[in-house]
């Protein structure tokens, strides 16, 4: 795997461990732009150390990690997020006594255009850019089936609502690569469609994607490739029909059929 391609999210032999316990083994992946990418395993595979690793939370042990053909090891996270690399997490984060808008406008702050001077003095490109962020959000909100809540407190919100403006706050923020930690969870059938719909729409506008989820359903009919992680390394990958059947799946994740 070479880590100079550019306009890609590389991963090369990542390790990472605490104290004694090797969570990661030299686990190696490759996002593309537009590409959506699946990420299963069994609880304490190491997925979630894994994207803690790559979005700047952890520093790992070992290994490369490279964004748009520069090296990103031990970026912070703001910086990686400045840099197009965003992320969700499983618990959703929200500012409760915010609106839904004003929360997902803190996503789309973080790529704002305009310097403080602009913004303290209120000049007409800070407007300019309050309405162009106001239009990102509103977008974002919409992409996700929640524009009809923007107005809505955010701790008003059910589970799954909360869950899915927590998704659209982070593509608000204008990301080309999002990670997303089991944004299904908690989602009723018609958010889990609402939610499909949305990932879709942004892999089409050139966003890569990969997707920790248990909802193995969604992996296989949302993903070109999955990734499967067991013991801490990866065990199986390739299309999701290949995946499915593999050996290894069936053992470590899916269960020997009785």
């Amino acid at each position: 795997m070479s880590g100079d391609e550019r306009g890609g999210l590389t991963v090369a032999r990542l390790s990472r461990s605490f104290g004694g316990l090797q969570v990661l083994r030299d686990v190696s992946f490759r996002l593309n732009p537009g590409q959506v990418v699946g990420l299963i395993g069994p609880n304490g595979a190491g997925k979630s150390t894994l994207i803690n690793c790559v979005t700047g939370a952890l520093t790992p042990d070992g290994g490369d990690i490279w964004l748009n053909g520069a090296w990103a090891t031990g970026r912070s996270p703001d910086a990686l997020c400045r840099s197009g690399l965003s992320r969700t997490f499983q618990h959703a984060r929200l500012l409760e006594e915010l609106t839904v808008l004003d929360n997902v406008l803190v996503g789309a702050h973080v790529r704002g255009r305009v310097g403080l001077v602009s913004a303290a003095l209120r000049l007409p490109s800070h407007r300019r850019e309050e309405i162009r962020l106001h239009e990102c959000a509103m977008h974002a909100l919409d992409l996700v089936g929640c524009g009809h809540l923007a107005d809505t407190p955010a701790h008003a919100l059910t589970t799954g609502q909360q869950r899915l403006v927590s998704v659209a706050r982070v593509l608000a923020s204008d990301p080309r690569f999002v990670l997303l930690d089991e944004p299904a969870a908690g989602l009723d059938d018609t958010e889990t469609g609402a939610l499909a719909d949305a990932l879709r729409q942004v892999a089409a506008g050139d966003v890569g994607l990969l997707i920790i989820e248990h909802h193995l359903e969604l992996i296989m009919e949302l993903c070109d490739e999955v990734l499967v992680l067991a013991g801490g390394g990866v065990v199986a990958s390739g299309p999701p029909a290949v995946v499915r059947s593999h050996p290894a799946v069936v053992d470590a994740y899916l269960g020997t059929p009785a």
